[in-house]
């Protein structure tokens, strides 16, 4: 995963069934289908949560409650995709199914009212420029 990203993956079981189809007549085409599963899913906090990565936790106002780096975010026994016609090229994405089991979001409230599930969660333009 890249660098900067307010969370970190601890851990997961990947697995993919996946048939691709690779065609290049008249124009190139690529197509996905199968079943892909993430299991035994842990994320955790890159970063103590609600606070930006530039400022250190002495200087940022109201967020003493929110969880520590290494805190859990989100925890999930088994997400499940079921892909009928995935073009990646053409950005389409037709799913038959998409099954999450067990997820756990753990959310908390920073004393300025914020909720820790809040706060960026996908990479913002200047968290992707560091990684």
């Amino acid at each position: 995963m890249p660098a900067g990203l307010p969370f970190r993956l601890q851990g997961v079981l990947l697995n993919a069934d996946v048939k691709l189809a690779f065609e290049q007549t008249p124009a190139t085409a690529v197509r996905l289908s199968g079943v892909v599963t993430a299991g035994k899913v842990r994320l955790l906090a890159a970063q103590p949560l609600g606070l930006d990565s530039t400022k250190s936790p002495k200087t940022s106002k109201g967020d003493e409650d929110v969880p520590a780096a290494g805190n859990e975010l989100l925890t999930f026994d088994q997400l499940r995709t079921t892909m009928d016609d995935v073009r990646p090229l053409d950005q389409s994405a037709k799913l038959a199914t998409v099954e999450l089991t067990a997820p756990v979001l753990h959310i908390t409230r920073a004393r300025n009212g914020a909720l820790t599930c809040c706060r960026p969660f996908w990479p913002t333009p200047r968290m992707l420029l560091k990684a």
